[in-house]
């Protein structure tokens, strides 16, 4: 057991310090961008990002999920020649596959432009988007390979250079441009990547021997096979997050769709340390023990049990400061996003919970249950997004994705019991439920007196982290914190 939560605590701790730079480097673009453009610029970069994420979904054909399960597949077997062929059916599927989207984009630009941003002068924007897709698939490639193979930190180097890169690029291309600056920032972000990843990618050691083209073909029919399910699902997902926010901006505009966006991203940008981590070292670890069905329980809720440790301070904040975070990541001309914020914290706690139970299914390759698991997803989503706007406005959206997440909950647990007789233990419902009390505390603390909110905000960050940090060290037998040379090595 201590063994596992290592790994965990490596990985995750990996992320947050990446994540920290990350965030620091986020507020200081996205303000520059918010103080300059206003909501109306958030929005269009909104928009453009959106679509060039499930334009990305839908060319890469779940590749960066499928791929990481054949190479993790074959490092658990230590089968080099197996490595090796399916190193280059990544190589060569990634690079086909971006073209393809690249040149569908490229035809359909002017609808494209007419459907997503209700505005046929954006047509040529549109084309200069496969570019942004191009890159995103093809240097996916490198970044699967380098989960794969679990190399933690250089995946975390690669997202920290491409933050400093997109940071850069914002700042000088909206000064020097101002909204036309937008479209080539959305550009550069994925080139930057991509050639990150292709540096460190290239350090990863591949068998010599001779390739067999029967071989290569192999593997790349079993990516394609176990990618495309995933890729369904993801594009479902990405289409209908874009949907919203496409509905967003024709009912209230590019301001609207920029508070929506707004909110979104505080809520993914701090939980996001930890579900990266998940998708990065946990998902590859699961698939290694798919061989045992005791094994798996034990390690899905290792995972859920520091997941909740970690978060727990990170929702209580999003609840108790989100007015604050709003003000200092944006301006004061999105302060409608705070409460989204808020309803979407509730969300998060329960996806902290679910998320490592719904990776079962893919490492055990019951993709047709992920789909499922995903439409279910994507259809109180969206059914969500309709209700709660109509009767709440933009704040309906932080309910609906509140509401999605409970529904999701229910339904993976449910397959996951059927598949490796899951369930949660007891510490991890105990964990909920005080975590789950202590935000619907705050939330409504935030609608009395913001004052008291923030001071018993503070005080419960206070106590999680305090509890986080005892709870981890006992099980680590040292300090959580000693990788990093921040805590004593020793219990």
């Amino acid at each position: 057991m201590t063994s596992s939560y290592r790994q965990i605590t490596h990985s995750t701790t990996v992320f947050g310090m990446v994540s920290l730079i990350d965030i620091v480097l986020r507020i200081i673009r996205v303000k520059f961008v918010a103080v300059i453009l206003g909501p109306a610029g958030i929005g269009l970069l909104a928009l453009y990002q959106s679509f060039v994420h499930m334009a990305t979904s839908i060319a890469g054909m779940g590749m960066d999920t499928s791929a990481v399960r054949q190479l993790s597949h074959a490092r658990g077997r230590n089968d080099q020649a197996m490595i090796a062929h399916a190193t280059s059916a990544v190589n060569i599927a990634a690079v086909l596959l971006g073209l393809a989207g690249a040149i569908v984009i490229f035809v359909w630009r002017d609808l494209i432009a007419i459907r997503l941003l209700d505005d046929a002068s954006r047509a040529g924007a549109v084309g200069w988007l496969a570019v942004a897709v191009f890159a995103s698939v093809s240097g996916a490639s490198f970044s699967t390979r380098l989960r794969g193979h679990r190399l933690i930190r250089e995946l975390a180097a690669v997202r920290v250079a491409t933050a400093v890169a997109a940071t850069l690029a914002a700042v000088v291309l909206v000064y020097m441009l101002g909204q036309k600056g937008i479209l080539p920032l959305v550009l550069a972000v994925p080139v930057a990547a991509a050639l990150f990843g292709a540096m460190l990618a290239r350090k990863i050691p591949v068998s010599t021997q001779a390739l067999n083209r029967g071989a290569i073909s192999g593997q790349m029919e079993k990516i394609f096979k176990q990618g495309f399910l995933i890729m369904l699902a993801a594009a479902l997902m990405s289409l209908a997050v874009l949907g919203v926010l496409a509905g967003v901006n024709r009912v209230y505009g590019l301001e609207g769709a920029g508070i929506f966006q707004a909110a979104w991203a505080v809520s993914f940008v701090y939980m996001g340390f930890i579900l990266e981590a998940m998708g990065t070292d946990y998902f590859p670890r699961l698939t290694e023990a798919t061989e045992s069905g005791e094994d798996v329980v034990r390690l899905i809720n290792e995972q859920i049990h520091a997941a909740l440790l970690m978060g727990a301070p990170l929702l209580v904040g999003m609840i108790a400061f989100a007015p604050l975070l709003v003000q200092v990541l944006y301006s004061s001309e999105f302060s409608a996003a705070a409460r989204v914020i808020q309803w979407m914290a509730f969300g998060n706690l329960v996806k902290l919970a679910g998320w490592p139970v719904g990776f079962i299914f893919v490492a055990k390759g019951r993709n047709g249950i992920f789909l499922l698991t995903q439409i279910e997803w994507v259809v109180v989503f969206l059914l969500g997004a309709w209700i709660g706007t109509k009767h709440f406005g933009i704040e309906g959206l932080g309910m609906a994705f509140s509401a999605v997440y409970l529904f999701h909950i229910g339904l993976v647990c449910f397959f996951a019991r059927k598949v490796v007789a899951f369930r949660f233990t007891r510490s991890n419902l105990q964990i909920f439920s005080l975590l789950l009390a202590c935000c619907v505390l705050l939330f409504c603390l935030s609608r009395i007196s913001v004052a008291a909110s923030y001071i018993t905000g503070a005080l419960a960050i206070a106590v999680f982290s305090v509890f986080a940090y005892k709870t981890l060290k006992a099980l680590l037998g040292h300090s959580p914190l000693a990788r990093l040379g921040l805590g004593s090595g020793s219990g």
